[in-house]
């Protein structure tokens, strides 16, 4: 009897025994999943925060790569100098960028930033592709010189069409309580809009309530500042134009030189865009032409024409003397003072890095520029149009651009495709052919009829007497006796 309950009290106390191990083992088993579980939660977790600090770094990096963008006097002449890169580090992360030029949206650049960010064994890459908001007409601040040292403003008037877009640079403080761009009825703002000052007063009021139903297609506020009278940046830009033509087609840098026996003569470079009847673009170049200056030698110089005083970053003005007419050497042709060149001649192919951009004609010019032909041009022989830009080209000046009349751009290419122009006149938006300006000193439109003032041409053996624009007729149809069409049309990019 008590044999037979010991050996159930063994058999009580093995099956408990092995009870137990069985638990201990489920809880082991269990522990350890636990253990594995928190240790994948916080793997994951540190994959996570990772991951997170790389994508953080990258957009940082990215971040960093537009603010340094915004700070460029030009992107065009930064890519030049190489492919800008930069890098940033933080406690668990760091990061990189570079910059390069990628393409065209037709002329508007398209620029290129990848931003790599790394944290740990984890990385995140951005490849961000950004274009410049506004280019068009940029103004320094919507006013023109009233006197050396004050503005008054310019008005967009009733009627008027603009048709590009527009970027107006801060007058004042950006809080003051005035509007800087100023309306007279109600002009047509066909695209975009830009401003450098906020909508808002200090005070809290909105200037341009008023107004803000003429931007159809919007007007953006507290837009960064144009750098266009800045002139360290001016520089800069010259001297990419000069650099560009230095190593691929020197000839076109231009320095005239004026007849030193015509009183008061400054020298300049006359360009007279013509379509032959080849159907190419041409562009007559006369060097070293002599102007006639406007006023008189010795009389009062208040010609009411300003130009930026140089060392004043557009704060300050100053009178100068303006066109009245001009001569040419009476041997140009002979001498090679005179050229007629196909526009596609004058293409160079600048470099952003490395990526080259689209060819397009330039001429830089130290000095003074008459663009412009005589009516009577169109008479010569091979001539079918003049005063017609068909091409791409841009013409540099250290001096002064003057503008003696019409210039409008060609409705069909080299090859003699067509271009329609749009029911109010404007070319085609695909229209290839383009005519920029951009000068040191001022880009004018000049009246012919100023050579009265300065009682016509003197006669000169060595110098020839050049006419722009259209002789009158009737009795004051004497050859110096000269106007400008009506209307004047301009179809130029003017800096």
């Amino acid at each position: 009897m008590d044999a037979a309950l010991g050996t159930k009290r063994n058999k009580r106390t093995g099956g408990i025994l092995v009870l137990a191990m069985i638990v201990l083992l489920i809880l082991s088993i269990i522990g350890l999943g636990m253990l594995s579980a928190a240790e994948a939660i916080q793997r994951y977790t540190v994959q996570v925060k990772r991951e997170t600090a790389a994508g953080a770094a990258a957009e940082a990096a990215y971040e960093e790569a537009v603010f340094w963008m915004s700070q460029q006097p030009d992107m065009f002449l930064a890519l030049d100098k190489g492919t800008p890169a930069g890098s940033l580090t933080f406690p668990d992360s760091a990061s990189q960028y570079q910059i390069r030029f990628s393409t065209f949206a037709d002329y508007r650049p398209i620029f290129e930033i990848t931003a790599q960010g790394q944290s740990g064994i984890y990385s995140k890459t951005l490849r961000v592709y950004v274009v410049q908001a506004i280019t068009g007409w940029e103004m320094g601040s919507c006013r023109v010189p009233s006197g050396t040292g004050g503005t008054t403003e310019v008005y967009f008037a009733d009627g008027e069409i603009i048709d590009m877009p527009l970027h107006i640079n801060t007058f004042d403080p950006p809080d003051d309580s005035a509007v800087d761009i100023h309306v007279t009825g109600d002009p047509d703002f066909r695209q975009p809009v830009s401003l450098s000052e906020s909508r808002y007063s200090a005070a809290g009021t909105d200037k341009y309530r008023d107004l803000i139903d003429l931007f159809d297609n919007g007007i953006y506020f507290d837009q960064p500042k144009s750098r266009i009278s800045d002139e360290d940046t001016i520089q800069l830009k010259f001297d990419w134009f000069k650099k560009t033509l230095e190593e691929q087609n020197p000839d076109l840098i231009l320095t005239p030189e004026a007849d030193k026996k015509i009183t008061s003569g400054q020298p300049a470079v006359q360009l007279e865009f013509i379509v032959g009847t080849d159907g190419k673009g041409y562009i007559r170049i006369t060097n070293d032409c002599t102007v006639r200056t406007y006023p008189k030698p010795g009389s009062d110089s208040d010609t009411w024409d300003y130009k930026i005083k140089p060392g004043t970053d557009g704060q300050k003005f100053e009178k100068y003397p303006i066109y009245g007419y001009h001569y040419i050497p009476a041997n140009a042709v002979s001498t090679g003072q005179q050229v007629l060149k196909t526009v596609q001649s004058t293409y160079v192919t600048p470099n952003y890095g490395e990526v080259s951009g689209r060819p397009g004609g330039e001429i830089y010019v130290n000095g003074n520029v008459i663009v412009g032909s005589a009516r009577e041009n169109a008479s010569l022989p091979q001539v079918d149009r003049i005063n017609t830009v068909q091409g791409r080209i841009t013409i540099v000046a250290t001096g002064n651009i003057w503008i003696a009349d019409s210039i409008q751009v060609s409705d069909k290419d080299d090859s003699g495709k067509s271009y329609p122009r749009s029911a109010d006149g404007m070319p085609d938006d695909g229209n290839p052919n383009s005519l920029g300006l951009v000068a040191q000193g001022v880009v004018k439109i000049i009246d012919p009829g100023v050579v009265e003032d300065l009682g016509g041409p003197a006669s000169v053996t060595h110098s020839v007497y050049q006419p722009v624009a259209i002789q009158d007729s009737g009795r004051r149809a004497n050859v110096y006796n000269r106007h400008l069409p009506d209307p004047l049309v301009v179809e130029a990019a003017v800096t």
